[in-house]
């Protein structure tokens, strides 16, 4: 392969991960490797549902690609709010909540995997939503501000683990 046969494109990069895996792993791995399958397959159902699809799952992370940010963030609102109605059953231990980051952006595809900045800067912005949130980069905030009945709040410039450059991160606010 090379350069010239990588295809590019522009797309919204969905990221996900369970906060406090390693702890609820060492508490029960059996509990925890059952919940973490159900969950994934309820957001897979709404990655698809929002004209999604899942690109990845390894680990407790889960990776998809939306043709638009506004189906993007509509997903990721649904999923935390499923998932936190799934977790009010469930004792406060063992409860699995995700962190989610959205980015707009280029990225290098190849079959069905996708790579590049666009990628990694939605896995950094996962990393920075809190527990049950979701943080979107500024190239999402600017598509989706007005289109989505929702709220952010500007967390500011980041610069993030192997990004040359800042990245402006936003918070959505759930209610």
């Amino acid at each position: 392969m090379t350069k010239g046969d990588l295809e590019r494109k522009i797309t919204a990069v969905f990221s996900a991960d369970v906060a406090g895996y390693s702890r609820l792993m060492c508490r029960d791995e059996d509990t925890t490797v059952i919940t973490l399958s159900a969950y994934r397959e309820i957001m897979s159902v709404l990655i698809e549902g929002h004209r999604g699809r899942v690109v990845d799952a390894v680990g407790d992370n889960l990776l998809a690609e939306f043709g638009c940010a506004v189906d993007a963030v509509a997903c990721a609102v649904a999923v935390q709010k499923k998932l936190q109605g799934r977790n009010a059953s469930l004792p406060v231990e063992k409860r699995m909540r995700f962190r989610i980051g959205i980015n707009y952006g280029e990225v290098i595809k190849e079959g069905e995997r996708l790579y590049g900045t666009g990628v990694n800067i939605a896995a950094r912005l996962e990393s920075l939503a809190d527990s049950g949130g979701v943080c979107i980069s500024r190239s999402v905030f600017g598509r989706v501000r007005r289109l989505l009945p929702l709220k952010f709040e500007p967390m500011g410039q980041y610069s993030v683990k192997n990004i040359c450059k800042q990245v402006e991160v936003y918070r959505i606010i759930q209610s």
